[in-house]
Parts: structure tokens; C-alpha cells; sequence
């Protein structure tokens, strides 16, 4: 009787142990003030667009008459040939095996009410499918048109209030973690005086929640599952510190937590990690706009760093399958860099802000769009002009490409609207260049110099496709 007493006694310790270990989580709702990333001239309050799942925070949907008009077009995907890839270890070796690479596109246009394009993009989406995509598409068109909203809404919209949901960890039903829970409190105290717009207040009862949660890894054993603070503990305080120095604008400090959870634990816990990169890059853009830095420009945010120019004798894999460059050069593409005569020999004073020094003197962004269906339009210059925000002066035309001799591909530009009575007359005003290079991240142009009197034999330009950053 005495040992099943005893044994009865343990397990009740046991359990107490184990109950004190349970992590849980709440979710808790915060919300933003935002200012426009594009200044107009006149505010826009409501918008019009053929997207049907298209919302954009803050405006109202109208059909009389609305302040900006919402263009959505979403292609077919096409199945590419090869893994055309920047980054190849992006894609695992089982991929490679029972999957495809297929590539999608599709156009964002805003115009304001005079009908002006003032925003254009042409995004792609490349993916790995196993069989044919489900209709012939990588996303669906409330998927895009929900991605497209969000980014519209933070560019356009001067009563956008995007809100998230923070989760926040606790240790249930114990009390030899209330320094923990406490400072969730806190912080959920912190959260209803943000959304009050009592910043200052909230920023102190912030850092009441971060000072209590630093103190407590302190503590940390990773390697006792009955430490206080054991590794399900200390993946719980990561993820609030991450949230909400992020909250606090303290990124740089979050990415460190985030760079030291994910060597300490790694594994599936980096799919929790990385699954707060959406509430950091959207904080950062509200930031930005916020902020109203007169060096900030939107093009900026949509510069993936990680992207460089290809230099001199760096490895080169183009595709040779006509369908697949085709359906590789439909996108918006940002002029990186372009060199006389050959490529850079390196990228180690690089940067991509210093347009003059990239661009041969050119100080003003450019951006060339070459739409699916062949039409085009490049933009120069930035959305600066006075204190009002508008799109690159530029020009529109259409593309084409083809096939050339000793296995070249080539893609062709008009700066005039194209003849379809007189398809010969096309070809009179064609500019020519030799697609040299290209993969789903990156295009570099070889423009040949066919005037004598002009030293050089020409121009690579290489060009950055523009992601979309929501």
C-alpha cells in the first residue's frame, strides 16, 4: 500500500512537472497608423477594378466615377524546360526529381481617374508542381488579388489601418513562471494602449515585457526537458521577443534573436521563425512610409540586396530553349548596372542606390515592364517630381523575340504603337539586342555597337526582375 502510494505521489509530481512545461499561445490583434508610400497630389477615397477579390484598405469600392482604377490581369502558367534559378539550392535535389518548374505571370495597373497610368508592375511567380497546375495556375486569383491589395493599400491608401495578429507565449497553469506571464500581460497591456494610439505608454510596457523575457533565458537548458526555462520555454520567448521588437522598430535586434534561435535550435522550429518575416517586413514599410525619408523611394523596397551583377568569368548557364526565355522575360525589370564591352570585373564597391555610377551617368531609376501579351513600357526617372509623387516619364511600344543565328536569341523593342495592317512597317523602327543571359531573378541585355565612328563594340545591361513585396 505504502509503495502505491508512494508510486501514486510521483506521478503526481510528474504530472505537476510536465503541466508546468505546457506552452501555449494567444493571439492578440494589433493595429498601425500608415501614411502613403506614393504622395498624390489629390488623395485618393475610393477605387474602382475588374479584380472581384480585390480590396484596398481604406478606400471604397465604386463604379461611378472612382479616384484610381485597378487593373488585374492574371496569365497561364508555362511549364519551363530547366530550373532557371539565381540561387540553385533553393530547390532540393527531390524536387528536381518529381517535379516541374513552372512560371506564372501577371499585371498590376493603377490609373487615376483621368485615366494616367501613375503604378504598373508585371510580377511573376515561379514554382515546383508535380503534374500539371490545377487549372492552369500556380496561384488563384484571389490569392494575387489578396496580395495585390495589401501592397496597393500601403501605396495608395491614406486611411490604410493594417492589422496583425501577435501570438504571444505563456506557460499554463504555472507558477514557477510568472515572470514570464506577466510579462505577456504586459505586453498585451502594451498592445491595447498602441492600438489607443497611447504610444508612449505602450512603448514602456513594451519593455517591461522584453526586460522579464531577457532575464528569463538567462536561465536557459536546452539540454533538461524539466529546466524552468527548458527548449520549449526558450522557443516561446524567442518568438515574443522577435514580435515585438519588431513592434518597437528595433529590427536589427530581432534579426540577432532570430539569427541565435535558429542556430541554438534550428530545425522545423526555423518554419516559426521565419514565419514572422511577414509582420517584420510589413512594420518596416510602414516605417519607411511613416518616417517620410526624403532619400526613401519605393523602388528601394522592391531592390532585393541579395541579387548582385554578374561579373567577368562568373559561371554561365543561359537557357537555350526558345519557350523558356520567352516566358522568362515577361516581368518588370530594374536596370542594375550596364558596362562598355564586358561585364564588371567585381561587385565589391556595389551599390545599388548610386544610379550614376551604375547606370553610366544616368541618375534617374529606370525600369523597363515587357507585359505577356508583348506590349511594353519603359519608365525613367523616379515618382519624385515637386511634392508630388508621379509615374517615370517614359514611353510604351511592344516586344518581340526570336531565335538568330549560331544559336543567339534576341529581343526587339518598338517605341511606336504597332501596325497590325502593315506588319512590314514594324520592323523599320526595331532596336535589337542579344538576350545574353537570363534566369528567374536576373536578365543581362548585349546591345552590339554598329557605329563606326563610336569606340567600343557596346553595352551589357543587366537588369534585377522586380519582386513583389507583400
Amino acid at each position: 500500500m505504502k509503495k502505491l502510494i508512494t508510486t501514486f505521489l510521483l506521478l503526481c509530481v510528474f504530472v505537476i512537472t510536465v503541466t508546468s512545461q505546457k506552452v501555449r499561445k494567444e493571439k492578440i490583434e494589433i493595429q498601425f497608423e500608415t501614411t502613403p508610400l506614393v504622395k498624390l497630389k489629390t488623395q485618393p477615397k475610393t477605387f474602382g477594378s475588374n479584380a472581384f477579390h480585390l480590396n484596398l484598405g481604406g478606400l471604397e469600392r465604386t463604379s461611378s466615377s472612382p479616384d484610381l482604377i485597378v487593373l488585374n490581369n492574371v496569365y497561364p502558367a508555362a511549364k519551363l524546360s530547366n530550373w532557371w534559378l539565381e540561387d540553385p539550392t533553393s530547390i532540393d535535389a527531390g524536387q528536381r526529381y518529381d517535379k516541374s518548374f513552372y512560371t506564372q505571370p501577371f499585371t498590376t495597373t493603377v490609373k487615376d481617374k483621368d485615366g494616367k497610368i501613375i503604378f504598373h508592375r508585371v510580377y511573376s511567380v515561379f514554382e515546383a508542381e508535380s503534374g500539371e497546375p490545377i487549372n492552369g495556375t500556380l496561384r488563384s486569383e484571389l490569392s494575387v488579388q489578396m496580395h495585390q491589395g495589401r501592397e496597393l493599400s500601403y501605396l495608395f491608401s491614406p486611411n490604410y489601418v493594417p492589422r496583425f495578429d501577435i501570438k504571444l507565449f505563456y506557460i499554463k497553469k504555472s507558477e514557477d513562471h510568472d515572470d514570464i506571464n506577466s510579462a505577456v500581460e504586459d505586453a498585451k497591456k502594451a498592445i491595447v494602449l498602441h492600438n489607443n494610439k497611447e504610444y508612449d505608454k505602450a512603448k514602456m510596457e513594451f519593455e517591461k515585457a522584453l526586460e522579464k523575457w531577457m532575464s528569463a533565458l538567462d536561465e536557459k537548458d536546452l539540454s533538461d526537458k524539466n529546466a524552468r526555462i527548458n527548449e520549449s520555454v526558450t522557443k516561446g520567448l524567442y518568438q515574443n521577443l522577435i514580435q515585438i521588437l519588431a513592434i518597437l522598430e528595433n529590427y536589427e535586434e530581432a534579426e540577432k534573436i532570430k539569427t541565435t534561435a535558429s542556430e541554438e535550435i534550428g530545425g522545423f522550429y526555423n518554419l516559426a521563425l521565419n514565419g514572422h518575416n511577414f509582420l517584420t517586413d510589413s512594420l518596416k514599410m510602414i516605417t519607411k512610409g511613416n518616417n517620410g525619408e526624403s532619400n526613401f523611394k519605393f523602388v528601394d523596397l522592391e531592390y532585393d540586396e541579395s541579387i548582385k551583377p554578374m561579373i567577368e568569368g562568373e559561371n554561365r548557364m543561359k537557357p537555350d530553349s526558345p519557350n523558356d526565355i520567352r516566358n522568362l522575360l515577361a516581368g518588370s525589370w530594374r536596370f542594375m548596372r550596364i558596362t562598355t564591352d564586358n561585364l564588371p570585373t567585381s561587385n565589391e564597391n556595389f551599390d545599388p542606390k548610386n544610379r550614376k555610377e551604375n547606370l553610366l551617368g544616368d541618375s534617374l531609376e529606370r525600369i523597363l515592364h515587357l507585359n505577356p501579351n508583348g506590349s511594353s513600357i519603359e519608365q525613367r526617372g523616379s515618382w519624385d517630381e515637386g511634392d508630388e509623387q508621379i509615374l517615370d516619364r517614359g514611353f510604351s511600344g511592344f516586344w518581340r523575340f526570336t531565335q538568330g543565328p549560331k544559336n543567339k536569341f534576341y529581343l526587339m523593342f518598338a517605341t511606336e504603337e504597332e501596325d497590325f495592317e502593315n506588319i512590314q512597317e514594324n520592323y523599320a523602327y526595331f532596336e535589337m539586342m542579344e538576350v545574353w543571359y537570363i534566369n528567374d531573378k536576373k536578365l543581362i541585355l548585349k546591345i552590339t555597337n554598329y557605329n563606326p565612328d563610336v569606340d567600343g563594340y557596346g553595352f551589357y545591361v543587366q537588369l534585377q526582375r522586380i519582386p513583389m513585396i507583400m
